[in-house]
């Protein structure tokens, strides 16, 4: 049996696996065990499809209905929720989101045919995607200077009569789902749950100007 088919015949495991889950689920339920099941097995059917669009398998057909059907016939048809639930984003931001990295120079291969933006974010290739999407940080996140440092200053001043504050900082945690590999205990806060600092400053709009993140949970803020 082919490669192709065994990753097909998964495929069909994986989608009838799905159909059972989402035919027995509550809509009243609140359960996240059954909410994460139903999530991990959409992220497996389109790591599934994407490898059956792979030119790894079959040399040189890019054309494999499978994967088009469902990138371009079901995936669309989903309501936002649902949406969000699989792509961690609402469809307006997805699109946005792809457009932007879409114009990077790691997506404008010479060589032989990849995988459209979309695509690829949508699978979430973290060392290709999460690359180009970090790379945005310097443009998207900028501290003010000059007419903009002003204007942060005004809008602080009417907002609470302080003069000359460039930006409101605080702190909160990111919560892990899963406990580290390695030092899981260095990560469990005093909440009794595994996370992350995240340290930020937004100016008087609530737009982040600058923030810090990857600290232990437990970490104190005065660290950070």
């Amino acid at each position: 049996m082919s490669y192709q088919k065994d990753l097909e015949n998964l495929l069909m495991i994986n989608f009838i696996k799905s159909s059972q889950i989402f035919e027995g689920s509550d809509n009243e339920s609140n359960d996240s065990e059954e909410q994460f099941e139903a999530e991990e097995s959409e992220l497996i059917s389109l790591g599934l499809c994407s490898l059956l669009d792979s030119r790894y398998l079959e040399p040189r057909k890019y054309n494999i209905a499978k994967s088009q059907e469902w990138w371009h016939s079901i995936l669309p048809k989903y309501d936002d929720i649902r949406f969000k639930k699989i792509m961690r984003m609402d469809p307006q931001s997805f699109q946005n989101l792809a457009t932007k990295i879409g114009t990077h120079s790691i997506f404008q291969s010479t060589g032989n045919k990849q995988q459209a933006p979309e695509l690829q974010l949508a699978i979430f290739l973290r060392r290709r995607v999460m690359s180009t999407i970090l790379s945005l940080k310097s443009s998207l996140i900028i501290w003010p200077t000059g007419e903009l440092r002003k204007k942060v200053h005004i809008g602080f001043s009417n907002i609470g009569g302080f003069n000359n504050v460039i930006g409101a900082i605080d702190g909160t945690h990111i919560i892990l789902e899963t406990a580290p590999l390695k030092q899981p205990e260095i990560y469990w806060n005093r909440k009794k749950k595994y996370s992350i600092q995240c340290q930020s400053i937004v100016d008087h709009n609530g737009i982040f100007i600058d923030y810090e993140i990857g600290w232990p949970g437990p970490v104190h803020d005065a660290k950070v």
